[in-house]
């Protein structure tokens, strides 16, 4: 008798602790797939993601100070299409076929080339952007060098809204 108790005792314990394991492997994967909802596939490169997201904010910025220093409407609508073309390199990013999966290492070949797309893309608007805050900044006209990585770009950028910012200020 106490030892078919012992045995049920340790048959709960052991179902509990499943239990438990399951949980914990469900929403570890919940929060995972929460997370990438559009690019199952592969895990997205959070710095990347950043890059983005602080070229977004330095668009939309250079579009206010673009409005308080100048109403030019070409330049306002390059900003513009800036802006657009950097949700469209987001959601790119984002997103992968389901199908992609199927395909192996096809697949991850695919996905290499468009971040690298999606990269040069992002490096591209970055140098647009910076050419039109360093023609905003300069009286006179100097050469505007592009950045050949999009840290130098972004950092670029970045230097040339501060020195706007204060020249308004």
């Amino acid at each position: 008798m106490k030892r078919c108790l012992k045995i049920i005792l340790r048959d709960v314990v052991l179902f509990a602790l499943l239990l438990i394991l399951v949980r914990v492997a469900f929403n570890r994967t919940y929060h995972f797939l929460n997370a990438h909802k559009k690019s199952i596939i592969h895990e997205l490169d959070r710095t990347f993601l950043e890059h983005i997201y602080t070229a977004q904010k330095q668009a939309h910025y250079t579009m206010i100070l673009f409005g308080d220093i100048d109403n030019n409407q070409e330049q306002l609508q390059r900003i513009t299409r800036i802006k657009e073309q950097l949700t469209h390199i987001e959601r790119k990013y984002k997103k992968n076929s389901p199908a992609l999966i199927l395909l192996g290492p096809i697949a991850t070949i695919s996905i290499i080339l468009k971040e690298k797309q999606c990269a040069d893309m992002l490096l591209k608007q970055m140098n647009t952007l910076g050419s039109i805050l360093h023609v905003m900044q300069e009286e006179k006209v100097v050469l505007f060098e592009q950045a050949n990585t999009l840290g130098a770009a972004l950092a670029k950028n970045k230097d040339l809204l501060m020195v706007l910012r204060r020249r308004i200020a």
